[in-house]
C-alpha cells in the first residue's frame, strides 16, 4: 500500500473537518484507515467519519441555569456527513457494477428460417398456429 502524501493528509483533514490543533487523527491513524479501505478515497473518508461517530456517544446536552451546551448536535452533524459519504460510496459501487455488466444496445429482427420443402409444396396447414417460421 502506498503512503498518504502530505497533500493527501491535508486534503483528508479538510474533508473530515479535522483542522484544529492538535488534530483528532494522528497521521498513522489516517494511514491505517487509508490502508484498511484499499486506497479508495470515498471509503477512506467514510471510515474516518465512522471513527468520529464511535467516539461521539459521550456527548450529552448540558443545561444548568442559563448555561446550555448542545453537544448532541455534533453527533447529528457527524451522522449527516457519514450518510453523505455512504451515498457516494454506494454510488461508486453501483457505477462499478454497471460498468462490469453486459449492456443491450439494440435489437434487430432475425430473418425467417429457410424451409425444407419448396414453396409450392408448403401449405398453410403446415404451419403452427400463429407461427410462420417452423413448418410441420
Amino acid at each position: 500500500m502506498t503512503d498518504l502524501t502530505t497533500t493527501q493528509l491535508a486534503r483528508a483533514r479538510r474533508a473530515i473537518g479535522d483542522v484544529n490543533t492538535p488534530p483528532v487523527f494522528e497521521d498513522t491513524e489516517l494511514q491505517d484507515n487509508w490502508d484498511a479501505e484499499g486506497e479508495d478515497w470515498n471509503k477512506f473518508i467514510l471510515h474516518c467519519y465512522e471513527d468520529l461517530l464511535g467516539s461521539s456517544w459521550k456527548f450529552n446536552d448540558y443545561t444548568q441555569n442559563q448555561t446550555q451546551e448542545r453537544k448532541q448536535q455534533i453527533r447529528k452533524n457527524l451522522e449527516n456527513s457519514a450518510e453523505y459519504w455512504q451515498k457516494k460510496v454506494d454510488r461508486d459501487i453501483a457505477n462499478t457494477a454497471k460498468a462490469n455488466q453486459v449492456m443491450i444496445v439494440g435489437t434487430r429482427r432475425v430473418p425467417p428460417r429457410k424451409f425444407d420443402r419448396p414453396a409450392a409444396e408448403t401449405t398453410t396447414e403446415d404451419f403452427d398456429a400463429g407461427s410462420d417460421i417452423n413448418p410441420r
